[in-house]
């Protein structure tokens, strides 16, 4: 509301400012209208303007949207990412598997866990005593983030899920992670002992 009542004293100014340079041309411009806070601008590739577009952040963010994933503050980078295809690898020791998504079962959840793609890729392993890093479809690695340079264990990937579709990261509500571990259309599951 602010910054509408804003926008409105600078259009009156501007229209006071016209009609008098209309009146006597020969008067020099008004003022530049007194610095004011705008906000961010849209960028285009977020996926607020591109319907579809998978968006990546630089940076942690603040606060909780509805559904309980978190929003993204306007200080943040957005920007498309490539497409993340059906498939995820999977890496352990030297050793890949390629699990499809779609064909996991999903037991009433709205997406597999990253443990039920664990379990496909290697189901005589028991991820418990692993770490796993997250990359995205731009390289982006949850490690390369200092609050999330430890690890996610074999419990937490448990509570994250993937989407089937864009492959972005979800938790179980009251799981409380650091914003970099919801890494946007992951195609790597990267996991050491």
């Amino acid at each position: 509301m602010k910054f509408a009542l804003i926008l409105t004293v600078a259009a009156l100014l501007f229209a006071s400012a016209c009609a008098s340079n209309e009146a006597a041309p020969a008067q020099t411009p008004p003022p530049p209208p007194s610095p004011v806070a705008s906000p961010a601008p849209v960028d285009s590739s977020s996926p607020a303007a591109t319907p579809g577009a998978v968006a990546s952040t630089t940076e942690d963010s603040e606060g909780t949207s509805e559904g309980g994933q978190k929003e993204r503050g306007p200080h943040q980078r957005r920007r498309k990412l490539p497409p993340p295809g059906p498939t995820v690898h999977v890496t352990l020791d030297g050793k890949t598997a390629d699990v499809t998504l779609s064909s996991l079962v999903h037991d009433g959840a709205p997406a597999p866990t990253i443990a039920a793609v664990w379990k496909a890729a290697f189901p005589a392993i028991d991820p418990g005593p692993l770490r796993f890093d997250l990359v995205g479809s731009d390289g982006f690695k949850a490690s390369s983030r200092g609050r999330c340079s430890r690890l996610m264990t074999g419990a937490q990937i448990a509570t994250a899920h993937l989407d089937p579709t864009s492959h972005n990261v979800s938790f179980d509500p009251g799981v409380e992670l650091p914003h970099c571990f919801s890494i946007l259309a992951v195609v790597n599951v990267d996991a050491t002992r």
